[in-house]
C-alpha cells in the first residue's frame, strides 16, 4: 500500500506519505520483505502452528431439543 501511495505521489507530483518510523519501519522494511522471501509451504506451516483465531474451526450446531418455550 505504501509503495502504491509513493507511485501515485510521483505520478501526480504531490507530497508523498510520511516516511515510516518506529514499529512501522520494522514492519515495512524488515518483516514484509522477509515474509515475501519465505516459500509458501513454510509460511503455511508457520501459520498452522501459531495459536489464534485463524485456527478456529466451524462446529456443528446442536439440534434444538424440546419446545422453545
Amino acid at each position: 500500500m505504501v509503495a502504491a501511495q509513493e507511485k501515485v505521489a510521483v505520478k501526480y507530483r504531490v507530497t508523498p506519505p510520511a516516511r515510516p518510523r518506529g514499529r512501522e519501519w520494522f514492519w515495512l522494511r524488515v518483516y514484509v520483505p522477509l515474509y515475501r522471501v519465505v516459500p509458501w509451504r513454510a509460511r503455511s506451516a508457520i501459520m498452522r502452528r501459531m495459536p489464534g483465531s485463524h485456527r478456529m474451526s466451524w462446529t456443528h450446531a446442536q439440534r434444538p431439543r424440546g419446545p422453545a418455550i
